[in-house]
């Protein structure tokens, strides 16, 4: 059995570290460095969570989550820019396809090239998740989106469209597909007439 480290040792503390890595199992090999804001979980014999920097692996945040929270996870890491930990949880091959544009990632780092170019055109844009359906493999979740259009938008011919100033308000539905625990594949379906319509860009 595995011991329960004292209260007074701080959560992800080197003790409670090392429990959680023994539980886990978690090897040194693709381990990433970030940071990850855990809720308070049970894992084992052990309760771990709080907001910490480790070393992890994907191994370690399946451990803690169900899909449909990684899925959730991911939009928060969207929120804040951190990229490096979105990426890690891609497979290689990630890919993404946005419908309302036809436009098409084929790797982890086209996709995230991709969503580096709304956050580019929408700085201060933020996620939040309104609903949330999984189902083997598949996550589907429907967003609402808002933020201020003050850097140039890339479209689908390899043009810009300079800042408008004005904001979107916008909703989307991400399908979002898995390769074990490894996000494998994104469709994202949105109405492109409307935030266009925001932007003061049609009629």
């Amino acid at each position: 059995m595995i011991r329960r480290p004292p209260r007074s040792t701080p959560l992800y503390s080197s003790a409670a570290s090392d429990v959680y890595k023994r539980q886990s199992k978690i090897s040194s090999s693709g381990a990433y460095r970030g940071r990850y804001n855990a809720e308070f979980r049970s894992y084992g014999d052990e309760t771990l969570g709080g907001d910490h920097n480790k070393i992890i692996t994907s191994n370690a945040i399946k451990g803690f989550m169900t899909k449909t929270e990684l899925c959730k996870k991911n939009i928060e890491l969207f929120n804040s820019s951190s990229w490096d930990e979105a990426k890690a949880m891609m497979a290689t091959t990630c890919g993404m396809h946005d419908i309302a544009t036809g436009m098409k990632a084929n790797d982890a780092d086209q996709s995230i090239g991709h969503v580096q170019g709304w956050k580019s055109a929408f700085p201060d844009i933020i996620g939040t998740v309104n609903t949330a359906y999984e189902s083997g493999n598949t996550v589907i979740m429907e967003c609402s989106w808002a933020g201020t259009h003050t850097g140039d938008m890339m479209t689908p011919d390899g043009n810009t469209i300079p800042p408008t100033n004005k904001t979107v308000n916008l909703k989307n539905v991400f399908i979002t597909e898995f390769d074990g625990d490894k996000f494998s594949n994104f469709k994202n379906y949105y109405d492109a007439m409307t935030m266009m319509s925001q932007l003061g860009l049609t009629g």
